[in-house]
C-alpha cells in the first residue's frame, strides 16, 4: 500500500487528481482513521486500464471570464 503521493508519481498525474479520483470513487483506495488514503498500485492500473474512458482531469469552469474596464 502506497500514499497518493507516491502513486501520482508512479503514474504521471498529480496528488490532488489521486485524491480526486479516489473520492469520487474511480481509483479503489483504504481510507485510514485518520481520514488519509492508501493504494494498491496494481489495482489501480487495473481499473485504470478498465475504464480508458474515465475522467483524469476536472471539467472546466462554466462560469465566463469578467473583464474590468
Amino acid at each position: 500500500m502506497i500514499r497518493s503521493s507516491k502513486l501520482a508519481k508512479n503514474l504521471g498525474l498529480t496528488k490532488s487528481t489521486v485524491n480526486r479520483l479516489a473520492r469520487e470513487g474511480n481509483i479503489p483506495c483504504i481510507a485510514l482513521p485518520s481520514g488519509h488514503r492508501r493504494f494498491d498500485l496494481e489495482a489501480v492500473r487495473q481499473r485504470l486500464a478498465t475504464e480508458p474512458t474515465m475522467t483524469l482531469m476536472r471539467p472546466l469552469s462554466s462560469t465566463k471570464p469578467t473583464f474590468s474596464k
